[in-house]
């Protein structure tokens, strides 16, 4: 059976894919892009202005929050591989 491109990574001889140049910057903008989607979905479908700007802001922050908490732990983890190396 020929493993997906998408789960080949997880297996020992394949290490995981390399994080971009700039990985928190890059986080932030595409949250920041899909919170301004919600924000204009819900302005051109008249639903409640506040309620989806309060939304779109909400997303962004737990979005971007998470994100930036799961490259941090892959950041610890591969530097104690390292270290133990």
């Amino acid at each position: 059976m020929k493993r997906t491109t998408w789960s080949s990574w997880k297996s020992p001889s394949h290490p995981p894919p390399a994080l971009s140049q700039h990985p928190y910057r890059h986080a932030a903008i595409a949250h920041g892009t899909l919170a301004l989607v919600i924000a204009g979905l819900g302005w051109a479908t008249s639903s409640h202005v506040a309620r989806s700007l309060l939304l779109a802001v909400g997303y962004f922050v737990l979005a971007t929050g998470w994100t930036w908490w799961r490259y941090r732990e892959r950041e610890r983890r591969e530097a104690r591989q390292e270290k133990a190396e």
